[in-house]
């Protein structure tokens, strides 16, 4: 049986380390959902309802009903807890 050369092997080896590492784990983002967020908004409250679920998140404060549109990156980082769970 014919074997691949040794740089080769090693090639594909390194291919399927760095893949491996570049998966992403995406956050269960839904609609409804009251999650809180590290930092509090200015009016005090921390907790937050998700209104828009895509690429971009947007969310409304439960203290004065700002609406806040945040880039799905950013929310996944800024996200503390989930205090209850939507849909």
């Amino acid at each position: 049986m014919l074997q691949p050369p040794a740089t080769l092997r090693q090639n594909c080896v390194i291919a399927l380390i760095v893949s491996v590492k570049s998966l992403i784990m995406v956050m269960d983002i839904k609609l409804g959902d009251v999650v809180r967020l590290k930092k509090k908004h200015p009016c005090g409250s921390d907790q937050w309802q998700v209104i828009r679920v895509g690429a971009d998140i947007g969310i409304t404060c439960l203290g004065c009903r700002h609406r806040v549109m945040l880039g799905r990156s950013t929310f996944e980082k800024r996200v503390k807890t989930f205090v209850c769970r939507g849909e």
